[in-house]
């Protein structure tokens, strides 16, 4: 994992993750298609935002490295190495020595899966490394940055196996935001009881868009603007030991 990580240009100092000294969050976009979209508008709003960024196919990064998809968001090439690092890797349950196979889709290759499309016509096939976010997390200075402020996953299908891979580290991050409407995958295992089930004995909870649910969450000394799509679920504890001023998460698409 480490030299996966350094190929991605990521130093270490006394084997963790060497953090700009500037940084004062950060978080992590689990699935950046062609434009890494969610993590240019992060960046934007957040000037001390450091982001780790995951991307398993080869012709995406090198998209999201010229700027130029015809998506209206593209992340800016020159935070990358700076403000953002992205590394060239699928995240699942556990590592893969061997490597697995990523069916590539044409139309939108931000569609591509680890699982196989039913409807989705798939262009080619490609060999990717996979590690897991527990790999990632141990080599991660949590005594300069004492938590993850939003863990974005969005990964056609196999969000659940993200999280199931980051088990240990759970409980350090503040909200999770997770696509859950994946039936176009074979094998799937995703859905909103499932993502409940793991993630609700860490402390989390579902974030409803009610106005109502949102009073309760204030009610519960839990204050936060969440700009989601999918899914988000907030951890109520590490909130509550925290008490992040201003916190939000922003997902679209």
């Amino acid at each position: 994992m480490r030299s996966l990580l350094e190929s991605a240009g990521i130093d270490f100092r006394n084997d963790k993750i060497v953090i700009p000294h500037d940084c004062r969050s950060v978080r992590i976009d689990v699935g950046l298609s062609v434009n890494a979209p969610q993590s240019q508008i992060w960046l934007s709003r957040d000037p001390h935002l450091h982001v780790f960024g995951f991307e398993p196919v080869k012709a995406n990064r090198e998209s999201i490295e010229k700027g130029n998809s015809p998506w209206p968001v593209n992340l800016d090439p020159e935070l990358i190495g700076k403000r953002i690092n992205i590394i060239p890797c699928a995240l699942l349950q556990s590592h893969s020595p061997g490597g697995q196979t990523i069916y590539v889709t044409r139309k939108d290759p931000g569609c591509s899966s680890v699982l196989k499309p039913k409807t989705i016509e798939v262009a080619y096939e490609e060999i990717i490394q996979v590690e897991s976010l527990n790999r990632f997390f141990e080599f991660f200075p949590f005594d300069q940055v004492p938590y993850i402020d939003h863990l974005k996953i969005d990964v056609q299908g196999a969000d659940l196996q993200v999280l199931e891979g980051a088990t240990q580290y759970l409980s350090l991050i503040m909200a999770i935001t997770a696509e859950v409407d994946t039936n176009e995958y074979e094998g799937t295992r995703n859905s909103l009881k499932s993502m409940k089930e793991l993630l609700e004995p860490y402390g989390f909870k579902l974030f409803k868009k009610s106005w109502i649910a949102k009073a309760i969450f204030r009610l519960k000394g839990i204050k936060c603007e969440i700009e989601t799509e999918d899914p988000t679920f907030i951890n109520i504890q590490l909130f509550k030991d925290k008490m992040p001023q201003n916190f939000w998460a922003y997902q679209r698409g």
